[in-house]
């Protein structure tokens, strides 16, 4: 459990960090004692901020007088000391415009809302679809493309849709669509996509006989047709502005950055394991050196998803927070079943 500061540590610390954010600059004693609430001279503030360093709250770069928070500082700024900010009615009209909108799909609210939520922190956005193992398949419709390609629309009851083409090398018999679509949603539907992919041999295994191309193909192609692709899940937005911050311009934290977004599935690894669990709200994550993520959950009915802010360890959390405490609030609001 971590110690609790004393009541000036705790105000030196708040101020610094709050400083801190905003210069991107070591912050020194004299800097502190000109905005103060209480007064204190420069001298009690210098012994302050070196028991805050031996506290491993601060850090004093070499070339500086003055000293940074270190990933214990911003942790107990956060848990401890962070002020919320309300958001303006402005800020929030926009995240309801992005869920209120009559998307095509899921995916286009999830890629919107990313955009979102890199414009209001200035920082990289992402968001996450929920964990599609447990999804429960709601229908499935079948549109003809001509004799020998299907457009398949899967529908699920947490609100994520596939949409895909499949081809056949022969022509189809475009006119049992409607009774087969049927038999497939009756035997299917409310079954978990991972349950389909498992028994959909078994529980179609009686009219496989029927030699019906699509209903074969449907079986023989149950392992990806009924798997959301985990890429497709990922929406991130505000590279350029999350590489404009001053921290980017260090060679080695830019490329940790690169490399993690040229794998976005790398990406929502780490936001899945280091982020919010069920009935958690922030996490603060330190997977990669020099880079915070923070995240928090949404829920669907029958998924939780992530939604998260990545940028450097002086990000404005305060904004951050109320930003992703809103937005997935938003979401579950308008996605659950």
């Amino acid at each position: 459990m971590q110690e609790r500061l004393t009541n000036r540590e705790e105000l030196i610390l708040r101020k610094l960090v709050e400083v801190h954010i905003k210069t991107a600059e070591p912050v020194g004693s004299n800097t502190l004692s000109k905005i103060l609430d209480v007064k204190l001279s420069p001298a009690t503030i210098r012994n302050i901020l070196a028991k805050l360093e031996d506290k491993n709250m601060l850090d004093k770069p070499h070339t500086s007088a003055g000293r940074i928070p270190t990933d214990n500082g911003y942790q107990y700024y956060v848990d401890n000391l962070m002020y919320p900010v309300e958001l303006s009615d402005l800020e929030r009209g926009e995240i309801r415009r992005v869920i209120s909108k009559e998307e095509v799909g899921v995916f286009e609210v999830l890629e919107s809302m990313a955009r979102v939520l890199a414009r209001l922190t200035n920082q990289l956005g992402v968001v996450i679809a929920p964990t599609n193992e447990n999804l429960v398949l709601y229908h499935i419709d079948v549109i003809p493309l001509g004799n020998r390609k299907l457009f398949l629309i899967l529908t699920t009851t947490g609100g994520l849709i596939r949409r895909l083409t499949v081809e056949f090398p022969n022509q189809i018999d475009t006119h049992r669509l409607v009774a087969t679509c049927s038999l497939i949603n009756e035997r299917l539907g409310g079954l978990t996509l991972a349950e389909i992919r498992n028994t959909i041999r078994r529980r179609l295994s009686d009219v496989l006989i029927l030699r019906d191309a699509f209903l074969s193909r449907l079986v023989d192609s149950a392992d990806s047709i009924f798997r959301f692709s985990p890429d497709r899940g990922i929406h991130y937005f505000g590279t350029s502005q999350l590489l404009d911050q001053p921290e980017f311009r260090d060679l080695s934290r830019m490329k940790a950055v690169m490399a993690l977004l040229e794998n976005p599935v790398d990406l929502a690894n780490i936001l899945s394991i280091y982020g919010p669990t069920p009935g958690s709200d922030i996490r603060i994550s330190r997977a990669i050196e020099g880079v915070a993520i923070v995240c928090s959950s949404y829920e669907t009915g029958r998924g939780r998803g992530i939604v998260g802010v990545v940028g450097p360890p002086r990000m404005d959390y305060a904004r951050a927070v109320s930003i992703l405490s809103f937005s997935c609030r938003s979401l579950s609001d308008v996605f659950v079943v």
